[in-house]
């Protein structure tokens, strides 16, 4: 007995050896980056490339496991956190202001809250246990809601007439990739379709998970987050354009990703992919794609799809961002940055001046 569990304790320690000592160690550079796999070579800095320096960063004791962020006109920001169930409020400088909503099935209470959306009239929140989506005026008083479909949601979207434009994950034989509804919770209609039609005991494919971004014209864009895909569609979901992403490490990603789905395939087993896209932005008539590992890069792409600066910043391997926001204090872009490791903390990035 006494040697079964010596056995077992040395098995142990071993295996822990193999997947943390003797991993070959991530190369950080300044201008180019060794990624891991044999898919991955040095990758250089675009010609279009900006880079950015940290102004300052702020990590709050209320958030626990943030999940979203928006912001209002004002500049105020608003997290969602799914563990304490709130939406938290700070300023642009960090400053925490106020939370609203706890646990429970009541107006204003959102268990596991996800995505959030702000307009010039309302908070808009997506809790996941109670499938709703709920309405707030700005102070966070509930105004109305209606329930959702029993899914997990990828992203929303409003535009300026209210249609709520809603992203589900595809695990019905529904091969929409966009339902519309309006603020009543009526599905008006759908759009899209996804790029894998394959279908498996998880549903239709986890690589056809998107963001989704509304420019001043109503127009959807769609990305497709494991992937350098982006769809343009009017606001009746007309398909408008179709964009492969320029970027090496997006389409290096790609490339391992449809490896590790044709071994999937094979194996019948679940794989963990690589996201080329973690959150999209539209910001002053430009769409934003956020990136991370083995740099930070945030493009800045036109609504014809031609990349038109690659903002970056070094980063390792253990930099987990989630989701950005975007605004324009005193002629300055900045670029606040969720992220959930090493540290649970809102990093706000700017231009790096020489």
């Amino acid at each position: 007995m006494k040697t079964t569990k010596l056995f077992l304790i040395f098995f142990l320690i071993n295996l822990f050896l193999l997947n943390h000592i003797s991993r070959p160690a991530f190369q950080e550079v300044k201008t180019e980056v060794l990624l891991y796999d044999d898919y991955f070579g040095f990758i250089p800095l675009p010609k279009n490339a900006i880079e950015l320096e940290q102004m300052f960063s702020f990590s709050p004791l209320e958030m626990e496991h943030p999940v979203e962020m928006a912001n209002d006109s004002t500049g105020n920001i608003y997290i969602t956190d799914d563990k304490r169930n709130v939406v938290l409020k700070f300023d642009s400088s960090g400053h925490y202001l106020h939370r609203f909503g706890q646990r429970g099935k009541g107006k204003g209470e959102f268990p596991i809250p996800q995505n959030i959306l702000l307009t010039k009239d309302f908070i808009i929140v997506h809790e996941l246990k109670n499938r709703r989506i709920q309405f707030l005026d700005l102070d966070g008083n509930y105004i109305k809601s209606f329930k959702i479909y029993k899914k997990n949601i990828n992203d929303i979207a409003i535009n300026d007439d209210g249609l709520l434009f809603v992203a589900k994950s595809l695990r019905d034989k529904d091969t929409s990739i966009v339902d519309v509804f309006s603020q009543e919770g009526k599905l008006l209609y759908s759009l899209g379709e996804p790029v894998f039609t394959y279908f498996s005991a998880y549903g239709f494919h986890p690589l056809n998970s998107r963001k989704l971004a509304l420019n001043k014209k109503g127009e959807l864009f769609v990305a497709f987050t494991y992937f350098p895909i982006m769809r343009r569609y009017s606001q009746k979901g007309e398909l408008l354009a179709d964009y492969k992403i320029e970027n090496d490490i997006m389409k290096a990603k790609e490339k391992l990703n449809l490896k590790l789905l044709g071994k999937s395939r094979r194996t019948k087993l679940h794989s963990a992919y690589a996201k080329a896209i973690i959150a999209m932005k539209a910001f002053k008539g430009k769409i934003y794609l956020m990136g991370n590992y083995p740099r930070l890069e945030i493009l800045e792409i036109s609504e014809e799809g031609k990349i038109e600066v690659t903002y970056w910043k070094d980063c390792d391997a253990l930099y987990r961002p989630i989701d950005f926001i975007i605004q324009k204090i005193n002629g300055q872009k900045r670029f606040y940055v969720l992220q959930s490791n090493p540290d649970i903390a809102v990093d706000v990035f700017v231009q790096k001046h020489n």
